[in-house]
């Protein structure tokens, strides 16, 4: 079965995503995800998977194991390296 997001609630995945970005060192859980996005819990969990192809918790372990802020790439980075 496919889910097709509504329109509409985008920008609210786009809100908890945001809040998941800013926030992934600390706590958090579903619930606080679906709350930024105002909506239920478990409508929050397929939406959020549909759309972006990864449960929010899923995004949040990746968003922690990688340590970077996203649109951070190399570009402005500094690294000094003696050798």
């Amino acid at each position: 079965m496919t889910i097709v997001v509504p329109v509409e609630l985008l920008p609210h995945l786009r809100r908890a995503r945001d809040v998941a970005d800013r926030n992934y060192a600390e706590p958090l859980d579903l619930a606080a995800l679906a709350t930024a996005a105002r909506v239920s819990k478990y409508h929050f969990l397929r939406c959020f998977a549909a759309e972006y192809g990864e449960t929010p918790m899923q995004y949040v372990t990746r968003r922690r194991t990688s340590g970077r802020r996203p649109g951070r790439g190399s570009r402005g980075a500094s690294c000094s390296c003696s050798g």
